[in-house]
């Protein structure tokens, strides 16, 4: 008799588990979250509301729907809890696809539109996307994924040497590989671009091109980073400047710690190139006017995420066409790297942390410099540019560049925005929650963004919407959806939109 009692306790749980719903439940509340100016009627949210906070999201547009992850903090709320779930859930039908347990310190998650990939230390796993069940294991660290050709790359793990530089291309259908590749990540990937559907520029101690599909091209050694600096046996990484890629031309423009160059993107090869002296180059900046091209040296580099002092300040000009130098002037300055820098009008104005700089563009020379007092304006950030606005007049927003041409507009670290006149002079302060960031425009509308509260721009910069929405958004079926401060939230924009919005 007892065995039949435990056959069917058994088999009763096999039953419960089979049919056991997601436990996490996700509630809708309605609430009116702005206004359409035009017609004077309210704008309708749906906030939804989970059981624990919400530590990021990934919006499917096409699939239409979010993946939440879960992370909840200590009681004190100075620690973040290493447990947490990842939640897929279905926009269209409101219900959850499925969910899981994260610990955070051993699982990491990226999808590219409906590929999940979750990678534990050294293994990574391809996820299905109705059920979550691995559907296939690799021992590699997988660095992207591409959806139209079915295709993920990542590094190769070795159970003897552990981490290597074997670049891989593993086919997204089933994790086999299609394709292996040395490529040295001893500084990371300092910078990706797509040069076409299918082809990678990568920037990793060199430039390589990488074809994803059968994982040829061509590679451009060049140091990046140095290994022994002089703070000790440590990598320092991003010594290099950003790409400048030519469209037209189908060049590319570079600068690494040991030379500034340019290349042919079909092949890899050097036009030309000019040393650079490594004990004075970092990270570093290009910029290109006509057929003059500007190198700005900051003077720190990275160790791990923080900022370090690493050469000094260089402003160096060339001529992009044959490499022949112009000028090279160092500025004598010691442990002040620059941290921003605007150019207008063939001249340069840099700012450091309590300091601000102009130069001549057609000779490098300083035109005048100013110290800024650091009790009263704080440590100097970044230069405000043409995608930030702000409200003018009655319903009235523009861009802030366009309201004084003369003036500059510096961010701190007080979140406040210096006003400086032409020669540098602190004229006022705002309120760095005052301005807006254009986020998405389409030929009628211009969306632009505070922290939480989205505008909705007509050609003419009035405001015709309001709503609480922040920039982090996508748009699906005239609903935008959004992320900001934990909190998930739809906006109905039916009733304001007449066409769609372009991704």
């Amino acid at each position: 008799m007892k065995t039949f009692i435990i056959i069917g306790f058994l088999i009763g749980m096999v039953l419960t588990a089979f049919s056991q719903q997601p436990e996490t439940e996700i509630r809708c509340q309605q609430k009116n979250v702005g206004i359409n100016f035009n017609t004077g009627d309210s704008i309708i949210g749906t906030e939804y509301i989970l059981p624990d906070r919400i530590f990021s999201t990934y919006i499917d547009t096409i699939g239409k729907r979010v993946t939440f992850q879960l992370r909840g903090v200590s009681n004190n709320e100075k620690w973040l809890d290493n447990k947490g779930k990842i939640i897929v859930y279905d926009l269209a039908n409101m219900k959850i696809k499925w969910e899981k347990t994260i610990f955070y310190h051993l699982n990491s998650f990226e999808q590219y539109h409906d590929n999940i990939i979750q990678t534990d230390q050294n293994k990574s796993f391809y996820l299905d996307y109705d059920t979550g069940e691995k559907l296939w294991k690799v021992k590699s660290q997988i660095y992207l994924a591409n959806p139209k050709h079915r295709i993920a790359i990542g590094y190769k793990f070795s159970n003897m040497s552990g981490g290597t530089n074997l670049l891989q291309g593993l086919n997204l259908r089933d994790g086999s590989e299609i394709w292996e590749r040395e490529i040295d990540r001893k500084y990371g990937w300092q910078n990706l671009y797509y040069l076409d559907d299918s082809t990678l520029l990568l920037a990793a101690n060199g430039l390589h091109s990488i074809n994803l599909k059968n994982g040829t091209g061509w590679d451009y050694y060049t140091d990046m980073g140095i290994e022994k600096s002089p703070i000790g046996y440590s990598l320092l990484r991003d010594i290099k400047s950003n790409l400048v890629i030519d469209t037209i031309s189908a060049n590319v423009y570079c600068a690494s710690r040991e030379k500034l160059f340019k290349l042919q993107q079909k092949g890899g090869n050097e036009s030309w190139s000019y040393p650079l002296p490594v004990q004075e180059t970092s990270k570093s900046c290009i910029l290109i006017e006509d057929s003059t091209l500007y190198m700005i040296n900051f003077g720190f580099a990275y160790l791990g995420y923080q900022q370090v002092v690493q050469g000094t300040p260089f402003i160096a000009a060339f001529d992009k066409n044959t490499g022949e130098n112009k000028y090279f002037n160092l500025i004598h300055v010691k442990k002040d790297p620059i941290q921003s820098l605007f150019s207008k009008n063939d001249t340069l104005i840099l700012a450091y942390d309590h300091r601000l700089e102009k130069y001549s563009l057609r000779d490098g020379k300083k035109l005048y410099e100013k110290e800024v007092d650091a009790k009263k304006y704080g440590k100097l950030a970044s230069f405000i540019g043409y995608q930030a606005y702000i409200k003018t007049s009655g319903n009235k927003y523009e861009p802030i560049l366009n309201i004084v041409p003369s003036n500059h507009y510096l961010l701190n670290d007080k979140g406040k925005v210096l006003v400086l006149d032409e020669v540098c002079n602190v004229m006022d302060e705002i309120d760095q929650d005052s301005l807006f960031i254009r986020y998405k425009n389409s030929a009628d509308y211009t969306f632009i963004a505070n922290e939480d509260l989205t505008v909705v721009l007509d050609e003419n910069n009035s405001a015709v919407a309001e709503f609480k929405s922040s920039k982090n958004a996508a748009l699906i079926d005239k609903k935008l959806f959004s992320m900001y401060k934990e909190k998930f939230t739809e906006v109905d924009l039916s009733g304001l939109l007449v066409d769609e919005i372009p991704e």
